[in-house]
């Protein structure tokens, strides 16, 4: 997983990949796991930081 790119999507796009099928729902991650790629994302010298400061908030 590459924690430097983050691909922004719209609610409407996700909704399309959901509905296509070409997106999966996982409903339970353990919480572990997304705190390590909500750090990592962070953490990373690539990301723009508005999108740092909205996994901060």
């Amino acid at each position: 997983m590459d924690c430097n790119s983050v691909i922004k999507k719209t609610i409407e796009e996700i909704v399309s990949l959901l509905k296509s099928k070409q997106l999966a729902c996982k409903p339970e991650m353990p919480i572990g796991i997304i705190e390590k790629l909500r750090e990592a994302v962070i953490a990373s010298p690539i990301v723009e930081n508005y999108i740092k400061e909205m996994l901060k908030a």
